[in-house]
């Protein structure tokens, strides 16, 4: 077990990958599932992947296999651009407050709000006066976000 206050990471800096003690042998004998490198937190851009929106918006980017997580920063009263991409996304108010704008509608959306955009869909948010924090679930991965850069890397709308 991980001691309270410490993170896993932290825990298991030492340990290496052992393909014997750390994988899942049954489903893929090649994808460890206890190794300290498959764990982050939320308020730490260790391990994922830098990327500017916008000007006033960064995220930092964990990709896997079949999704793709992103928390997005926005500084206080940031509207990214209208865009579209053919990835499902889901978006998970962690903090602040914003409008939501998908499609033709407009939602205020706050703190432990979430919402579903399908593939294909226009979309953009914009931030309030105090900023927002936005975990964004894409299914299957954007892979144009896999590399640090800048931009949304989608179609505008």
């Amino acid at each position: 077990p991980v001691p309270r206050g410490s993170s896993v990471r932290e825990t298991f800096r030492d340990v290496r990958p052992s393909p014997v003690c750390y994988t899942d042998e049954l489903s893929n004998p090649h994808i460890p599932i206890m190794h300290p490198e498959l764990f982050f937190k939320l308020d730490r851009p260790d391990g994922g992947i830098q990327r500017e929106l916008a000007p006033g918006i960064a995220t930092t980017v964990f990709p896997g296999e079949h999704a793709m997580l992103s928390v997005v920063r926005f500084e206080p009263h940031c509207k990214g651009r209208m865009h579209h991409h053919p990835q499902e996304q889901w978006g998970i108010c962690l903090g602040g407050s914003g409008t939501r704008y998908q499609g033709e509608e407009a939602v205020e959306v706050g703190r432990g709000d979430f919402w579903r955009t399908p593939g294909g869909v226009p979309h953009t948010i914009e931030s309030g006066p105090d900023g927002l924090v936005v975990l964004d679930v894409f299914a299957p991965p954007r892979r144009e976000y896999e590399k640090a850069g800048s931009g949304f890397a989608a179609a505008d709308s």
